[in-house]
């Protein structure tokens, strides 16, 4: 029900909501569609953030008896307390890499190279960055060929008509 409401925000342009919606039920394939569509650079910089910050805290009773899987990615950092025996909480960062490469991929003409390098740095993901750096180097080096190539032909045609 809820996937049909962010789906109607989207009809009715109202694309943060329909994104927000999309992240709180985990459908990520839908927020970066959305994203796309949007045309908000803002939007799809803050859905890549959202990839690389999702955060989740739990009490380490919780995490034994509902026996949370650490595998992969996900890096563990203990908080102590004041007496540095004492464990009080458990925190399991698990940064959607996959998500965030798909993002990448899906939001490509929305995103900053320079906010994808540095979130992906920053976090660690540079192998998930890198097909899209690619990418934009191949349209960078394009776009200065096309140039050189026009300027090229603009000053023979000059050069022919000054003769």
């Amino acid at each position: 029900m809820r996937r049909v409401a962010a789906y109607i925000y989207k009809k009715a342009g109202r694309w943060k909501q329909s994104v927000a919606l999309s992240k709180k039920d985990n459908l990520y394939k839908d927020a970066m569609e959305t994203c796309s569509q949007s045309g908000d650079r803002e939007l799809a910089e803050e859905l890549l953030t959202f990839f690389v910050d999702k955060v989740t805290s739990c009490d380490i009773s919780d995490l034994v008896l509902s026996r949370i899987p650490l595998v992969g990615h996900v890096k563990i950092y203990l908080v102590l307390s004041n007496d540095v025996d004492i464990c009080e909480t458990l925190v399991v960062t698990q940064g959607k890499k996959e998500c965030f490469a798909a993002c990448l991929y899906t939001c490509y003409d929305l995103i900053r190279a320079d906010i994808a390098v540095e979130l992906a740095w920053m976090h660690g993901m540079m192998d998930f960055a890198v097909p899209y750096l690619l990418q934009v180097c191949i349209l960078a080096c394009s776009v200065i060929l096309v140039i050189l190539s026009s300027k090229n032909s603009n000053t023979t045609a000059v050069k022919i008509s000054l003769f």
